[in-house]
């Protein structure tokens, strides 16, 4: 990846350092009280104010970008930068939101906010594939308390809203999957992927008949997980194992070595006829399944920080 911008590594140091100054240890003990709950109305809200946006192609997107900066940013919860970088000549713009911990380890969530260029559907909304994501990711940050010590996880929160998921053409090693490739390569090549705990993705989680299906290319330890997770807060007909391999987002990450899930719900209307066409629209998503999806992803990190904990014994 060439010309990237190195506000992300200033940006990684200065949550190192401020770990450092508040005398951090590798690990902290963890009280497993309850995560947080998001907020149905608004996440759906997030997912509306985006499709009213309009489309929001890879590399194209000046308005979704700063949509995105001033919604992480209001909150005044987390340190926002953004990650740019060139790729094939196109200029992509990832989104970084850190919520910190007394740690410099760190889980990954991210979703993207790029939408498909639909020449069939020129004003193609992209409420589900895409909206609904970081809907999703924005009501997680909205939730979290202002104290990042009230839950004194082992580990901080860096979200990340991607470019350029969408492939111009047909994905390839160049084509799509544009800002989860930079950040991978980026934390690959400052050491960090060696402090990352875990990704999950969220992608396409905001259809009214919620189906997620952990795909077969997850890590197996976080598949269990999750599916222990599911099974226990009895939401097990909305999120199950069963998926196919996916293409997405995650498997950057994946390739680095660092263990990875991609909440998704691939079955997108019948036969997942939605996908990639105009019925991909604001009436066939709800705030309820946005946010039972945010409320899974918390309740998985809380799952992955108990379990660090046991190991950490």
């Amino acid at each position: 990846m060439r010309n990237y911008s190195h506000k992300i590594i200033l940006l990684l140091t200065a949550f190192l350092l401020l770990c450092g100054v508040s005398g951090c240890q590798k690990k902290t003990p963890f009280d497993p009280g309850p995560p947080p709950k998001t907020d149905p109305a608004l996440a759906y809200r997030f997912a509306e104010e985006q499709v009213k946006l309009g489309p929001r192609p890879s590399g194209r997107n000046e308005a979704a970008q700063r949509w995105v900066n001033n919604r992480f940013a209001e909150t005044g919860k987390v340190f926002v930068e953004p990650h740019t970088f060139r790729e094939n000549g196109v200029a992509y713009y990832n989104q970084l939101a850190w919520y910190p911990s007394k740690s410099e380890r760190f889980v990954i969530v991210a979703a993207h906010y790029d939408t498909k260029v639909l020449p069939l559907a020129p004003d193609f909304q992209g409420a589900n594939d895409g909206a609904s994501g970081v809907a999703a990711l924005l009501a997680m940050v909205h939730a979290l308390p202002e104290d990042v010590d009230q839950y004194k996880l082992p580990f901080g929160l860096l979200f990340v809203c991607f470019d350029g998921e969408e492939a111009l053409r047909e994905y390839s090693d160049t084509d799509g999957l544009h800002g989860s490739r930079a950040l991978a390569e980026m934390l690959k090549k400052n050491g960090q992927d060696k402090n990352c705990v875990a990704m999950i993705l969220l992608d396409m989680v905001g259809d009214k008949n919620l189906d997620v299906r952990f795909p077969a290319d997850t890590t197996p330890w976080l598949k269990d997980l999750a599916a222990q997770t599911a099974v226990r807060l009895g939401v097990q007909k909305q999120f199950a194992p069963g998926g196919p391999v996916m293409l997405d987002d995650h498997v950057p990450f994946q390739k680095i070595g660092i263990p990875v899930i991609d909440l998704i719900d691939f079955n997108f209307g019948p036969g997942n006829a939605f996908w990639h066409t105009a019925q991909d629209s604001l009436d066939k998503i709800s705030g309820e399944s946005i946010a039972a999806s945010a409320d899974f992803a918390f309740q998985l990190i809380w799952a992955i920080a108990r379990r660090d904990r046991e190991l950490s014994k």
